[in-house]
């Protein structure tokens, strides 16, 4: 399963990473402090970009980096209009992973 392969990867970064669906991404934030949320842009219960407006509209300082099999351009002009703070197409390696999960949350500050 990809989800527990990205989760594997992140843990060895020493991140903690929680795996979620779609639906169940929203309750997670909700009852943990989320510092990045990384989602695919194609899910079974709800459409990625539905999910990042979603977490922009109540969570906005939760930055959000989505991934996608789609054409990269289209794709990550919609992301970043909808508030991502990066893309990821793919395939990608686990450095560009880690790398673009790492630029993201510098770009926040928390508290």
């Amino acid at each position: 399963m990809v989800r527990r392969c990205l989760q594997d990867i992140l843990e060895a970064a020493g991140l903690e990473a929680f795996l979620a669906t779609g639906e169940d991404a929203m309750e997670l934030l909700d009852r943990h402090q989320i510092h990045l949320v990384l989602t695919e842009q194609h899910l079974p219960q709800i459409e990625g970009f539905r999910l990042l407006w979603c977490i922009k509209t109540k969570y906005s300082y939760v930055p959000v980096v989505v991934m996608t099999t789609d054409d990269a351009f289209a794709s990550a002009i919609e992301a970043m209009r909808l508030g991502a703070e990066d893309y990821l197409s793919k395939p990608f390696g686990m450095d560009t992973l880690l790398a673009t999960i790492n630029r993201a949350a510098a770009r926040r500050s928390w508290t």
